[in-house]
């Protein structure tokens, strides 16, 4: 191997110098300072290590394979030496294993160190080994995968983006040499807290939501700043550096979790003006991006529901596994793993006609004043149901896998080759048109057909416990799979003599008129309603500014109030932290219902139980079954009801039969419902078909949803599989 020393080579460090920088003048500068005249100097500048034709391999890997290349040795040869698989292949042996596993294995746990992509491929798993295990289907000869990208980038394009990911580097290389000589490590958070407060400088004429002066290098890593997601991270889930901002402790915690938008229009109408043109400004002036625009300009209502950031990173991270994961099914000759991307699967679905058929599918569910006929640009009229989108279907992600099915290479490849040629004088958006609707594929009344028959499968319920080793003793415990209770602890007071449960809030714009009733002390309440009462009843103008107009609970002694003790008229609390004596002193609300159990009684009537998730783990954890099908009071058990657990209304389990071996499913899909929310005497379904929550009276009329209670319930219970097929009725 090549001795490191090579670096200090005069070479190798102008060819370092030609690479690594892009900015013309102070690579001639530095070129010329090396001994170079300026006419040479321009000419090396002229170089591009970037193009084909150059090698990309790491100084790592060069120095380990230079010494076999010196000695004459082929470049494949030298590169196995070295123990690099330089083109990815696979070796004899793989070659030959590939094709003959019948089964997949699925994920351990924390293989991935991600629990929300070893959740979703392991559902892959489990999909791929029930077709194969499927005597009408067995294993498949190809598969085709969606990538979650953009079409091929043009060589310009890939330049840019490589010389915008060069200058972000050497940025940040120049703001952690700053942050270490005054002190602080040039961590990535360190360096986004100073770019975030080099932007506050120019922004601190309104700050991003009050006005604000600049602050020193000192107080910017202070505590008394912080790094505020204009869209709270919890809603959009986006943690980039275009939905952050640099503002003071105080305005964070008054901002809560409003996005930036909606907390200025809580303000007065002048200030909420010049926060809107003070963004505008500073985004007409280029001293922020698009992206951080529009997050300053985002009320909570314009939040999207798309894929989002985080889920569509993760995407991209699922496809790379799932194709190496997926590879060793299939022989790598005239069938494989092929992958299609976005773009292609709208375009398609688009020209091809299919997005009408899931409008077409809805359409008899929406009354009439919702439904209406429009004409595009081209002149084809298509129906609109206003206030509602595909993705409102469950089948939406059927018409992709159906699209990306009839997305073969050479489709890609012309699709890929057109996409590049449009709006030259080859090709126009009408032409790439033109061709995909000459690609043979399915009549556009048989996909609706195919999608009217199919049964939604989802995973129902939740796992109570999972079993792990405590690495201090080495015991096997049982481990909760979600939260037991509530964040909120409370306490308990003695009124009016019983028992009552408060909770302590923070005084402030969020008070509501309706919370005076329930607040503990009866002399704090009249100087609230006195307060109120002065600002005619908007407890926005009362309680806005509470630091430079405060209420005082006691004007003489001017003793501001803070917070307020509130009845909570809760009853099922447990008990969580304990005083010396064993007393408890702090009280938690049990987390969601983990499912309900019906019976009847000894009198033949129907009762039910409302297990939480906190009694489930406490069964668990004393040897009991979850479901208590044999009840102490003589009581007998008739069914569970668990969230996205299926039932079937409106048929009996012998129509539900008959229907089955006619493969009547456009019957069953119709009266199929799931479990979406579950309350005492109040369990809402939604229609299997329906993603969002449906309650409304219009819901119920139209069938998109189901309310019942234990003496109205007439659901039967059945079992849908990874295919969609039921496998089982009743409990």
């Amino acid at each position: 191997e090549i001795s490191p020393d090579f670096e200090y080579q005069p070479l190798y460090k102008l060819w370092h110098l030609l690479y690594s920088v892009k900015e013309k003048e102070p690579l001639l500068k530095k070129l010329m300072d090396l001994g170079f005249d300026e006419e040479t100097a321009k000419e090396l500048i002229k170089l591009d290590f970037t193009k084909g034709g150059f090698g990309n391999k790491s100084a790592r890997a060069i120095r380990k394979i230079l010494p076999d290349l010196m000695n004459g040795e082929q470049y494949s040869d030298a590169m196995a030496f070295a123990g690099i698989n330089h083109s990815n292949s696979k070796t004899k042996q793989q070659a030959t294993d590939l094709g003959t596993i019948d089964k997949l294995e699925p994920l351990a746990k924390n293989s991935l160190r991600q629990p929300v992509v070893e959740k979703i491929l392991n559902q892959l798993i489990n999909v791929i080994n029930a077709i194969i295990a499927d005597p009408t289907m067995g294993k498949p000869d190809e598969i085709r995968i969606e990538l979650a990208r953009e079409l091929k980038q043009s060589r310009e394009e890939r330049n840019r983006t490589y010389m915008n990911n060069n200058q972000r580097d050497r940025e940040h290389k120049e703001i952690a040499n700053k942050l270490q000589e005054m002190g602080k490590k040039g961590t990535r958070k360190n360096i986004e807290r100073y770019k975030l407060w080099q932007e506050f400088q120019y922004m601190s004429a309104y700050g991003p939501y009050n006005p604000e002066k600049q602050i020193s290098f000192t107080q910017a890593f202070s505590g008394d700043y912080d790094i505020d997601h204009i869209v709270p991270q919890a809603r959009l889930f986006d943690d980039s550096f275009s939905n952050k901002v640099f503002c003071s402790r105080k305005q964070n915690a008054d901002k809560g979790n409003n996005t930036a938008f909606d907390y200025m229009k809580s303000q007065s109408d002048e200030n909420f003006q010049n926060y809107i043109a003070k963004v505008e400004d500073l985004y007409k002036t280029d001293k922020i991006g698009r992206t951080k625009r529009d997050r300053l300009l985002m009320s909570a209502e314009d939040i999207p529901k798309e894929f989002i950031n985080r889920q569509l990173n993760e995407t991209r991270y699922i496809v790379r596994k799932a194709k190496e994961i997926l590879a060793p099914l299939l022989k790598h000759k005239e069938h494989g793993i092929i992958c299609t991307n976005g773009s292609v699967t709208a375009f398609l679905r688009r020209n091809w006609g299919w997005e009408d058929v899931l409008i077409n599918l809805n359409w008899d569910k929406y009354p009439e004043t919702t439904k209406r006929h429009e004409t595009d640009v081209n002149g084809r009229r298509y129906k609109v149901i206003d206030g509602w989108n595909k993705r409102d279907d469950n089948r939406h992600h059927a018409m992709d896998a159906l699209t990306i099915a009839c997305t073969n290479r050479s489709v890609i490849k012309r699709m890929n080759d057109l996409n590049q040629l449009v709006n030259t004088d080859n090709v126009n958006d009408e032409g790439l048109k033109t061709y995909t609707q000459k690609i043979k594929t399915f009549p556009t009344k048989d996909v609706q057909e195919w999608l009217s028959k199919i049964l939604i499968s989802i995973k129902p319920g939740k796992k109570v416990v999972s079993q792990s080793k405590n690495k201090a003793n080495g015991q096997l415990t049982l481990t909760p799979r979600g939260a037991l209770s509530e964040e909120t602890v409370y306490g308990r007071i003695k009124a009016k003599g019983k028992d009552e449960y408060v909770v302590k809030y923070k005084l402030g714009i969020d008070f509501k008129l309706k919370d005076l009733p329930y607040i503990v002390d009866d002399g704090l309440r009249r100087v609230l309603e006195k307060r109120l009462a002065a600002c005619g009843n908007d407890p926005k103008r009362a309680f806005k500014d509470l630091d430079n107009n405060p209420v005082y609970f006691n004007e003489v002694k001017k003793i501001p109030v803070k917070s307020i003790r509130m009845l909570t008229n809760l009853s099922a609390i447990q008990p969580m932290n304990f005083n010396e004596t064993g007393e408890a002193i702090g009280f938690v609300k049990p987390g969601n219902n983990h499912h309900i159990a019906i019976y009847t009684s000894e009198k033949g009537k129907r009762i039910e139980k409302v297990v939480t998730f906190w009694d489930a783990v406490e069964r668990r954890k004393q040897g009991l079954p979850v479901i208590d099908i044999q009840p102490s009071d003589g009581s007998q058990f008739i069914m569970s009801i668990q969230q996205n657990e299926m039932f079937v209304f409106n048929m009996t389990r012998d129509e539900i039969k008959e229907a089955i071996s006619e493969k009547n499913y456009i019957l069953i899909s119709k009266n199929l419902f799931r479990t979406r929310k579950l309350t005492s005497g109040a369990y809402w379904f939604n229609h299997h078909l329906e993603t969002q929550p449906r309650e409304s009276t219009e819901d119920k009329k139209a069938a998109r949803c189901i309310q019942a209670a234990a003496s109205t319930m007439t659901g039967i219970k059945v079992r849908i599989n990874h295919l969609g097929v039921i496998t089982k009725i009743g409990e």
